[in-house]
């Protein structure tokens, strides 16, 4: 029932998200890249603090090496746009770049099913390591969603957001599509749960009389699907969803703030019946993302969540009084 519906919600949410911000990628810069690293080191601290005091950890301890939960992203983004600015550089290199992409696309189908051994191999000189450490499998395993979108024309993009012209169509189809694939994952409910993770071996999902290469084609292909529906459902036309999907970074950053002490204090949550309980964590979801996705909380927190252009501030205005003082010092040179 309500598991199925998770799932369905898990197997396009981040993949969507991943393939939109591959798409406005266009422009890859070393600044961006290191206003993530610098994004991940202020917000890895401070959750490091606040899920303390949160309930979560009888300890503060400062760890870098695993991001909290959904902090893998920001490590993960970062990968991907170095990445695109290895393509861009070599975009005139056709042959290269085509080679690079295939063994690319190679390496993240079957990341997967060869986990353990690079894991276990990478154990022999750094035993801490796990599946999970610095976001590698999940950036592999995402990558084809990225790369999607970073390719995906202006034309392409308005042609699958007007594919389904007429809105009972896709209410028919959004639907259809849904009972079927509420049936196929109540068949397997644990293991398309660890499959759409995306940080977990083959081991964990592993379907008896299927294969791992259909598993995993099943998970990509429900993922596109999935982002197909949802940007028919959004479409190119401005609305609040525009507004939140703008300031998605605000959203992504913070709403743990409110998810994290759930982890410790839920039994009133779980008292309740279940339609009760999709209700109120429905409820508390849109609450979370039009407090964050606020025109009025971006504008506090733009320097936060954007720390390359406040060092960049900080550089210009450090560089402007140092030349004032030298022009001063000329002038007044006997």
């Amino acid at each position: 029932g309500l598991e199925n519906m998770i799932e369905i919600i898990y197997s396009f949410h981040m993949p969507a998200f991943i393939f939109l911000n591959g798409y406005f990628s266009k422009r890859p810069s070393i600044k961006k890249v290191i206003n993530l690293i610098l994004l991940y080191v202020i917000f890895q601290t401070f959750y490091c603090v606040y899920r303390y005091y949160a309930g979560n950890f009888s300890v503060i301890q400062f760890t870098y090496g695993s991001p909290h939960t959904h902090l893998w992203y920001i490590v993960s983004l970062g990968s991907w746009y170095a990445l695109a600015i290895i393509l861009k550089k070599i975009n005139v290199r056709k042959i290269l770049q085509a080679a690079l992409l295939i063994l690319l696309l190679g390496l993240s189908f079957y990341s997967r099913f060869y986990e353990d051994q690079i894991i276990d191999f990478i154990k022999i000189y750094y035993s801490n390591m796990h599946t999970q450490t610095l976001s590698i499998l999940r950036t592999f395993v995402f990558l084809p969603f990225f790369l999607a979108g970073f390719y995906c024309s202006k034309d392409l993009m308005y042609k699958i957001y007007s594919s389904l012209d007429k809105f009972k169509f896709k209410l028919f189809f959004t639907l259809s599509v849904s009972v079927l694939v509420f049936i196929i994952l109540d068949e397997h409910n644990d293991k398309f749960d660890q499959l759409f993770f995306g940080f977990l071996g083959y081991q964990k999902f592993h379907i008896e009389n299927l294969s791992y290469t259909g598993i995993v084609l099943f998970h990509y292909s429900l993922a596109v699907l999935g982002i197909y529906l949802i940007l028919n459902a959004v479409g190119a036309s401005k609305s609040k969803l525009t507004q939140w999907g703008e300031n998605s970074l605000a959203i992504f950053l913070f709403h743990m703030i409110f998810v994290f002490p759930l982890f410790n204090h839920n039994s009133w949550l779980n008292e309740q019946n279940p339609d009760t309980r999709l209700i109120i964590c429905f409820t508390m979801a849109l609450g979370i993302t039009y407090l964050f996705g606020s025109r009025a909380f971006n504008r506090i927190v733009k320097y936060i969540i954007y720390p390359m252009r406040y060092l960049e501030i900080i550089y210009a205005r450090l560089l402007n009084r140092t030349d004032k003082k030298d022009e001063y010092k000329k002038r007044h040179i006997v």
